[in-house]
């Protein structure tokens, strides 16, 4: 039999940024205390989290939308990772969450293979390889620091297909699907049981990052006079 914890998916269970803040945010809801204020900041930032992606894929069947499935495919791994450990730890709530995270990345990266870019360079091949050498590594890895360096590398290289092809064609990014984003980061900062450096740094950078994006966004299309 398997020591619980010894394989690289099962210890990934007690080291995953997004899977930590959502168990810990449902337990605290079970346990009676739904009017404190980090539990009315995690349910706000559950509220951000399954709003943000009805727009995005409304606009993607309108076709308005045309997402890259490269980010969209390693955000996915990323969440189906953590949901696995979760579930197979018990996680009970904070999963659910996950799932639905999981849910809403696999359904556009879905979209995005028929409805997406179409135009994959180089670097977007260099980018994916680069997230999913990280997504390795981070499995393998046990120090927790290192976990969220390797989770944020690949974040941010999953996103940059998507911030490639949005230099000329920013109209074909959902803004408002990255603005509730931002505000779902933002309530997640507030609903952290503890503030550590690697959870502000997970947290605090996601934010940063979405924010940046929705910025670029706006610049592009006021460049590019496309509204």
């Amino acid at each position: 039999a398997e020591v619980a914890g010894s394989s690289p998916v099962s210890r990934a269970a007690y080291k995953s940024p997004q899977g930590d803040f959502w168990v810990q945010g449902f337990q605290e809801f079970y346990n009676g205390r739904m009017l404190e204020p980090k539990v009315i900041f995690v349910t706000l930032a559950v509220v951000f989290e399954i709003t943000s992606n009805f727009p995005y894929i409304r606009d993607i069947l309108r076709g308005y939308t045309k997402p890259h499935f490269f980010t969209w495919f390693v955000w996915m791994i990323l969440n189906a990772i953590a949901l696995s450990t979760l579930l197979s730890e018990g996680a009970g709530g904070g999963a659910w969450v996950v799932a639905v995270t999981t849910f809403f990345c696999a359904t556009i990266a879905g979209l995005a293979l028929f409805r997406g870019e179409k135009r994959i360079t180089v670097s977007d091949w260099l980018s994916l390889l680069t997230a999913l050498a990280s997504i390795a590594i981070w499995l393998r890895t046990s120090d927790p620091f290192i976990t969220i360096l390797l989770v944020l590398t690949a974040e941010v290289f999953g996103l940059l297909p998507t911030i490639r092809k949005s230099f000329s064609k920013p109209h074909q990014e959902t803004v408002s699907t990255y603005v509730l984003t931002v505000f779902k980061h933002f309530c997640a900062l507030f609903a952290l049981q503890a503030y550590t450096p690697s959870s502000v740094l997970f947290v605090g950078f996601l934010l940063a990052i979405n924010s940046a994006f929705v910025a670029f966004l706006v610049v592009r299309r006021l460049q590019l006079r496309v509204y």
